[in-house]
């Protein structure tokens, strides 16, 4: 079984990740969409939002990197949140909409939702 710095050293890199697509796409959305050839956004704040939530979730997993031993319940939201924006990248990959290169994004996410999953299943609340 792999230990307890392991995992809180997994939670601790998921903070960082979303700190960072939160703080890339909040400030630099202007300058990200043309690079990727995607039309800017017609009302920002709805990427302002969604960069809000992802960056309070980045503060929860922050949370679990202290203490493996809370908020579980936040793991699984997390688990099934990633998997679906990984699976909402996919869908838009496979109509067209957003160039191939951009499923990175949401392997990352699914990548951590794998991970994540494997905590919840191995780790046991005290």
């Amino acid at each position: 079984m792999k230990g307890k710095k392991y995992y809180s050293m997994m939670f601790f890199i998921g903070a960082l990740w979303n700190f960072s697509v939160a703080i890339l796409f909040t400030f630099w959305h202007k300058t990200l969409f043309p690079f990727f050839g995607l039309q800017e956004l017609n009302h920002p704040i709805v990427m302002q939002i969604g960069m809000a939530v992802v960056f309070a979730l980045g503060i929860g997993y922050y949370m679990v990197s202290r203490d493996l031993t809370r908020n579980h319940g936040l793991i699984l939201i997390a688990v099934i949140g990633k998997a679906l924006i990984f699976g909402i990248f996919l869908l838009h990959v496979l109509l067209h909409n957003i160039p191939l290169i951009l499923i990175s994004i949401g392997a990352v996410d699914l990548i951590f939702a794998v991970l994540f999953l494997e905590f919840l299943l191995t780790v046991k609340r005290p």
